[in-house]
Order: structure tokens, then C-alpha cells, then sequence
């Protein structure tokens, strides 16, 4: 095709598409650190029109060579203003992150009614014979945010949820800790999404839900596990069943 100024209106309309998966990524920053974040990306930009400006064949050898330092200086100098300054902190110190609870509260109308995961709060409810539910969840994960809002965060899962008196579990990996890894790790998983449902006296059974699912899916394994509905899923279904002793334990 012949050159022309349709190629710069295309360019521009790929910087409003990458500003699009900006924002769609940025989802998933937790909220505190929002703010943060916004700097950061406005500082970068900054040097980056720096460098884009200030870097042409019509520029001296020397202003080429001092630009692109002077661009990695403003990028660097914003990240750590955004880190050191913007950044909220608790007493101690440590960066304020978003906590379980706050990843619920922010939840639908037709959210299940999700209790923060434990392993007490995992044994005391399968110690009651209850059916347990617990969503391996995090902030960036965008295939868990798809089962959350198709499959699990849904009026007919609520309903058999709350008929059957399952109890739903969020286990958040956002920040990658040892001891929610060491439970996917028990479930047999390295990676999140992941489901498990854990039958009424029979905890030591995992039903395992990995990757995106249905709802359907979903509450055919609900049903089973509560002693519903014993017929066999269908053999497309991505469910393993698998021994969980420590949670019998």
C-alpha cells in the first residue's frame, strides 16, 4: 500500500488499542496501589515522548547519545517517586496490599457468600460434614476472573449453594504466598484457576475443577458432591477426582 497519512491515523488508533489493554490489565491492580501505578505508567510516558521527540537524524550526535539517559533517568526517578512517596504503607512500613476481605466486599449482588480460605476454617467446615467450595483466585489472573463472573458469581450457583449448604472458600493467590501454593500443591495443581469442591463426609475426596469451566460444569459437580445428583459428567469436563489427605488430617 502507498504511504500516507492513513498509516499515522493507524498508529494512532494502535496507541488507543494498547491504552485499551492498558486499562483492561490494570483490573487487576489492587486498589490501594492504583495511584502508584498511574504515576508510574505517567512518568513513563513522559520519557518515552522524550526519547521520541529528542531522537531524530536531524538531532547532533551528542543530543542522541543524552536523550535516551536522560529518558531512562525520568522513568527511573517516577518509579521510584511512585514506590518510595505515593505508595500507601502500613505502620511498619510494608506496602498496604489488598486483602481477601476487600477482594469480596467488592463482589456482585449474586456473589456467593464467600468466607476468606484457612486451613482452620477448611477443617472446621469438612469436620461439620459440610460440602466445601474454595476458588483459587487473584487479582491478575484473568481466566479465574472468567469463571468468577460466568460460572461461579451466578443467581443459579447462589441458589444450589445455598440449598445444599455449601460452604464457598477464596483462597487469594494475588501475592503468590508459600502457604495458598501449598495448597494448590495439595490439590495436585501448580497454577490458578482452580476449583475444588470437597464432598459432604467425604473431604478426603477432591473434586477439581482446573482452568475455565461452565457453569454447567460447575453445578454438576456442586450436585454430585452434595449427594444430588450421582450421574456420571460428561467426559469432556475438565474435573479429576483426587485424594486430599491433608485435609481428612
Amino acid at each position: 500500500p502507498r504511504p500516507g497519512m492513513w498509516m499515522v491515523r493507524l498508529k494512532q488508533l494502535a496507541g488507543f488499542a494498547l491504552l485499551g489493554a492498558v486499562l483492561w490489565l490494570m483490573r487487576s491492580v489492587p486498589q490501594p496501589q492504583l495511584i502508584t501505578l498511574l504515576v508510574a505508567l505517567l512518568g513513563l510516558g513522559l520519557a518515552l515522548w522524550v526519547y521520541g521527540n529528542f531522537t531524530g537524524p536531524e538531532r547532533s550526535r551528542t543530543v542522541r547519545r543524552l536523550v535516551p539517559l536522560a529518558a531512562a533517568g525520568i522513568a527511573v526517578l517516577a518509579g521510584a517517586f511512585a514506590y518510595y512517596e505515593v505508595a500507601p504503607r502500613n505502620d511498619d512500613g510494608s506496602l498496604v496490599l489488598e486483602s481477601t476481605s476487600s477482594m469480596i466486599e467488592q463482589l456482585g449482588p449474586d456473589a456467593l457468600p464467600w468466607q476468606a480460605f484457612s486451613a482452620e476454617a477448611l477443617v472446621a467446615a469438612a469436620s461439620e460434614g459440610e460440602t466445601v467450595l474454595i476458588d483459587f483466585t487473584a487479582e491478575w489472573c484473568a481466566n479465574c476472573k472468567v469463571n468468577e463472573e460466568f460460572a461461579l458469581n451466578q443467581p443459579a450457583t447462589k441458589q444450589l449453594v445455598e440449598e445444599t449448604n455449601v460452604v464457598p472458600l477464596l483462597a487469594d493467590y494475588t501475592r503468590q504466598d508459600a502457604e495458598t501454593r501449598r495448597w494448590l500443591n495439595a490439590f495436585g495443581a501448580d497454577a490458578i484457576p482452580l476449583t475444588v469442591i470437597l464432598p459432604q463426609g467425604q473431604p478426603d475426596r477432591a473434586v477439581v475443577l482446573a482452568g475455565i469451566y461452565s457453569q454447567e460444569t460447575l453445578l454438576a459437580g456442586l450436585r454430585e458432591a452434595a449427594g444430588q445428583d450421582p450421574a456420571a459428567r460428561p467426559a469432556t469436563t475438565p474435573v479429576s477426582t483426587a485424594p486430599v489427605p491433608t485435609v481428612a488430617e
